[in-house]
């Protein structure tokens, strides 16, 4: 009921990680679990220059959330940042192409939602996540955002690519709600 994670007992409606704390982000959904394939196509996009295929996810994400962001009223897409060192390093940010792709999908389909790049910046070099167990991957994104000025949003959707704790996402609500967003969602391409 929180974030899409796939329960063991039926009866439940909450995994254990979403049981355990207080999330700052409303709701949100992953669309493939992250099996053998998923996990190949977005680590070549992630690390392997293989950015086509982000346009393979954006369309697949467009087409499985469209209804969603329509009931959640979603005035805009946030990429989850990389640090600028990060970036640089790899060249671009492949939360942002998935981000971008989706968009042009949508409004192929008649649902216009931008792609807000600059609203959400992460000021921390952070370890990167999958090298963490829950409690550092928490304590690694705490104050790792901040946001620029001018935030005009009520409700937002964060875009990722792989969703596994939440604690990215969390940290990114937690600071998007500090500057006046009442709702966020998040949608990613893969939950672990």
């Amino acid at each position: 009921m929180c974030c899409s994670k796939p329960l063991e007992d039926e009866e439940e409606e909450f995994c254990e990680d979403c049981r355990g704390r207080k999330r700052q982000f409303d709701q949100g959904w992953g669309m493939f679990l992250h099996d053998d394939i998923t996990r190949k196509i977005l680590y070549d996009l992630k690390f392997h220059n293989r950015r086509d295929n982000a346009d393979f996810v954006g369309h697949a994400m467009a087409g499985y959330f469209a209804d969603q962001l329509k009931i959640w009223n979603v005035q805009a897409l946030i990429p989850v940042p990389l640090h600028k060192k990060r970036q640089k390093r790899r060249g671009y940010n492949q939360a942002e192409l998935i981000a971008e792709k989706m968009a042009f999908w949508l409004e192929v389909a008649g649902l216009e939602i931008s792609v807000d790049r600059e609203l959400l910046v992460r000021t921390n070099s952070t370890l990167p996540q999958r090298k963490l167990n829950l409690a550092s991957r928490a304590k690694n994104m705490h104050n790792a955002f901040s946001v620029t000025e001018g935030n005009k949003y009520k409700t937002v959707v964060l875009i990722d690519d792989i969703y596994t704790s939440g604690s990215t996402l969390d940290e990114a609500a937690r600071t998007l709600k500090k500057s006046g967003v009442e709702r966020v969602y998040f949608l990613t391409a893969s939950i672990v």
